[in-house]
């Protein structure tokens, strides 16, 4: 699974030049945080949660119980 960005609509300050990346578990224990602030039927939380370090779940998608993850 590839998340991305399809268009970033170009500002007159910043310029964001973003590059996908395939959700493997190798991608995911490479980043510091995963941040969900949308829940959608197609992401792999079961992947997310067995592979990412923290994860910040402003959604409710994960138990209470789960170590690495912070209810937001």
């Amino acid at each position: 699974m590839i998340l991305t960005f399809r268009y970033f609509p170009p500002m007159r300050r910043h310029q964001f030049e973003l590059q996908s990346v395939e959700l493997t578990p190798e991608a995911l224990q490479h980043l510091d945080c995963v941040l969900l602030i949308t829940d959608h039927d197609d992401f792999p939380y079961d992947l997310i949660a067995a592979h990412a370090s923290l994860i910040v779940d402003t959604r409710g998608v994960y138990r209470d119980d789960e170590p690495n993850v912070v209810k937001a």
